[in-house]
Parts: C-alpha cells; sequence; structure tokens
C-alpha cells in the first residue's frame, strides 16, 4: 500500500509541509534607518559602482571608480560606511594596478578580508 504514486506523493507534500512549517528560529522586527550612499552629503560623482556587501552591525563596504583630481585619471576605491560616514579604505589602482574591482565581502568585525 505504502508504494503507490499517490500515498508517496501526499507522504512527500507533508513531509515538505512540515519542514516548511516548521520555526528554524525566532522571527524579530527590528529598528532601522535606510541611508542611501549616493544622497550622502560628500557626493561621489558619475559613480561606477560594485554591489555592496553588508554586515551584521549594518556596515557597508563597495568599490567604485572615481575621478582622483590630484592624479587627474579615474581610479578603483574601496569605501566602507556606517550610515553616517562614507570613507574611503583603499585605493585599488594604487594598490594592484589598473582595472576594476569584483564585489567586495565585509565580515561582522568589519574586516576587508
Amino acid at each position: 500500500m505504502l508504494e503507490s504514486a499517490p500515498v508517496i506523493r501526499l507522504l512527500a507534500v507533508v513531509a515538505s509541509l512540515a519542514v516548511l512549517l516548521a520555526p528554524a528560529h525566532p522571527v524579530q522586527a527590528v529598528d532601522y534607518d535606510f541611508v542611501s550612499v549616493y544622497s550622502s552629503a560628500a557626493a561621489l560623482p558619475q559613480l561606477t559602482v560594485t554591489s555592496s556587501s553588508v554586515n551584521s552591525t549594518g556596515t557597508i563596504a563597495f568599490g567604485a571608480l572615481v575621478f582622483d583630481p590630484a592624479t587627474n585619471r579615474s581610479v578603483s576605491v574601496v569605501f566602507r560606511g556606517d550610515g553616517v560616514q562614507l570613507v574611503r579604505v583603499l585605493n585599488l589602482t594604487d594598490a594592484l594596478g589598473v582595472g576594476s574591482p569584483s564585489s567586495l565581502v565585509i565580515n561582522d568585525a568589519g574586516a576587508l578580508p
């Protein structure tokens, strides 16, 4: 009897629903403020940006191609932001040469491994 197709499908559906409906962790809403890095007071002209990475504290990291007036060239720079301040962390063009950054990862400690 357990080998018939409808019974097997029914057992699969029941097992799937049991897994999907079982709470894995308690869910809790958290207050947050959305701050766009593009509307910062220190606006960055004509950004070519990688996808950003966000850690559990809300700190973001991303790479961007920005014009450096001191050297009169475009450079790839890694930025870190906490919603209050956007900081240049590393000039990738000076460190690694010409190229474009891939996506970055920021860990919970704020390090960019």
